[in-house]
């Protein structure tokens, strides 16, 4: 399992620098953006998620288990004409759907936002088949350049275009294709490689047999991801019909600070999960080495932010985005128990397809796909964004919790082996932050609050050195890369 948290830690390096770079842009930005400008974009967003799950009819999701460089090479080809013919039908949506959208949404603005659907549409299909072919060939150098494209370089063209033009809906528009276009760029050339080499007459045929081969992807994981991602998005849009945008903008950055831990390690760890928990079932006829390699890795790295967001939420948010956006911290407190249990169920999901239970994993989604926006409707009945948010969360919870028991149960994996680790890092981050906890539920300023934090956090980092060999043993190395007179650490 090297293999795994190699690669992990190279995806890591990307996504570590655009937080990073979030966390020093975020007091400027949300500061010249307001939660309104947020929510118009969230909803246009949401509605490009929708349509780019149609993408490449989910055979880029079978890229992973090419068993040779021909079958990689056929699966991108096969991909690349699919986003193309699927370009039609987003164009006439694009055409006659606008005012329709608009109207249905309750936001005239976002006609004027239409026209650039075609445009998401093609980045987000070409980004998904560079995505899982890097991934696939182990390169994670320039997934990690990549990632960082689509994140950390957005976030300064989101902070440039605010100051240059002034805080509108289209800078962080603008600033979000610029940074998808950059991420293209990065992968053309390995794309291009993969692409090479074909011979007359060869690929049609080919592509055919690929196409075959792989049909569970759109039979079962084509409607899987869509339904899916209508379980995710509907919600938005019903958000905007139902309160405005002003709370689509709340919810839309209390998700993405909520999710940061999810973004940072774990899109990185499913990233290589696939391909390597594929070889280990082809080799051993078990996945339980990957998964439990896997949660262990997201538990010790993961949980403890998503523990302080869930405790700290409002005054966090205050402090970092202003006082415009302190609902927002409410709204993470909201998400945080589901989006712990996201962490550990998304990068893992891909076992349902090495299982070849993709039609398991479709009643799942099904599930959450009708039970997500009924929750909403709670909150709709009761003309409360909250209770709407924490219906929410609830149903989510509850659903993933019980797709992640039994994803753990078909990678021949211990179901109590899991749950010991992620409650055990629970435990120890409540404990390193209840004194903040305290303080903040107390009435006491942000800035005893955020020193308490601060002391808290640092205690948990050093416990976390001390339990961990692989950790220590890494920032030891560390340590003798930059002081040569440090000890070589035993193994």
């Amino acid at each position: 399992m090297n293999a795994l948290g190699s690669g992990a830690m190279k995806l890591m390096v990307g996504k570590v620098v655009s937080i990073g770079i979030a966390f020093a842009a975020a007091p400027l930005i949300g500061r010249l953006f307001a939660p309104e400008r947020y929510g118009v974009v969230s909803l246009l967003e949401s509605l490009v998620m929708w349509l780019a799950a149609f993408s490449c009819l989910g055979y880029a999701h079978a890229v992973p288990l090419a068993t040779s460089t021909g079958e990689i090479k056929q699966l991108a080809r096969l991909c690349m004409l699919l986003t193309g013919l699927l370009m039609l039908p987003v164009l006439a949506v694009t055409l006659f759907s606008g005012g329709f959208l608009a109207r249905v949404l309750k936001e005239p603005v976002l006609q004027r936002f239409i026209w650039y659907l075609p445009l998401l549409f093609l980045l987000a299909s070409l980004l998904q088949i560079c995505q899982y072919v890097l991934a696939k060939q182990g390169k994670y150098g320039v997934l990690s350049l990549m990632n960082f494209s689509t994140s950390g370089a957005a976030k300064i063209l989101q902070a440039v275009f605010g100051l240059a033009f002034g805080g509108t809906a289209l800078c962080l528009l603008w600033a979000s294709i610029a940074g998808n276009t950059l991420a293209v760029f990065v992968a053309a050339s390995a794309l291009v490689a993969v692409l090479a080499g074909r011979r007359r007459g060869e690929s049609l045929p080919a592509m055919a047999e690929v196409a075959r081969r792989h049909r569970q992807f759109p039979r079962f994981q084509l409607w899987s991801s869509v339904l899916n991602t209508t379980s995710l998005t509907l919600p938005v849009m019903l958000m905007g019909s139902f309160f405005g945008t002003e709370v689509v903008g709340y919810y839309g950055m209390g998700n993405r600070m909520i999710t940061l831990p999810l973004t940072v390690l774990g899109a990185s760890v499913a990233q290589v999960f696939y391909p390597e928990a594929a070889e280990e079932w082809n080799r051993t006829g078990s996945i339980a080495a990957s998964i439990n390699s896997t949660i262990h890795l997201l538990s010790v790295t993961c949980i403890f932010p998503i523990v302080c967001v869930a405790l700290l939420g409002p005054v966090l948010f205050r402090v970092l985005l202003g006082n415009d956006w302190e609902e927002a911290g409410v709204y993470a407190q909201i998400l945080s128990p589901w989006i712990l249990v996201v962490l550990v169920s998304s990068p893992t999901s891909s076992v349902f397809l090495i299982r070849e239970r993709s039609d398991l994993s479709l009643i799942y989604t099904l599930v959450q796909a009708i039970t997500r926006p009924a929750a909403l409707l709670v909150g709709a009945a009761f003309a409360s964004p909250r209770i709407g948010i924490m219906s929410f969360s609830c149903v989510g919870f509850i659903i993933l919790a019980h797709k992640l028991n039994v994803t753990i149960k078909l990678g021949l994996a211990h179901r109590r082996t899991a749950a010991s680790m992620m409650l055990r890092e629970t435990c120890y981050s409540c404990l390193a932050l209840l004194p903040s906890a305290i303080a903040f539920w107390a009435g006491s300023g942000p800035v005893v609050v955020i020193a308490l934090l601060a002391m808290g956090s640092v205690a948990h980092a050093f416990a976390l050195y001390r339990r961990e060999p692989a950790i220590r043993l890494n920032v030891q190395n560390l340590l003798r890369r930059l002081r040569p007179w440090v000890p070589r650490p035993e193994p």
